[in-house]
């Protein structure tokens, strides 16, 4: 899955890091452990990064889904792009904003 297509040196211009970024994902509801996926995956890309949830999980209007906002510290350019690709990559993940 390419999240970030698009000329990689504009991308690049819009953030200076280390920033903050808060990743909106929306996870399959009866996967119990999708949260604690998510996370493990983005503490393994920005070790001690992982901050605290944004409000708490939301389910969706049919509850079959959960969102979630996971802000991270991002380092650089390229981490960023993987957290995008590899927890996008993730069978309980539905979306990734």
């Amino acid at each position: 899955m390419q999240i970030l297509n698009g000329n990689p040196e504009e991308i690049r211009k819009l953030l200076k890091y280390p920033a903050t970024v808060d990743f909106r994902v929306i996870v399959d509801s009866g996967v119990a452990d999708a949260l604690d996926q998510v996370k493990k995956l983005c503490d393994a890309i920005e070790p001690g990064h992982v901050m605290a949830l944004k409000g708490l999980p939301r389910p969706s209007r049919t509850g079959r889904y959960l969102s979630f906002t996971l802000p991270v510290k991002v380092s650089s350019y390229e981490n960023l792009h993987r957290i995008y690709n590899e927890v996008g990559a993730l069978s309980c993940v539905k979306h990734i904003l």
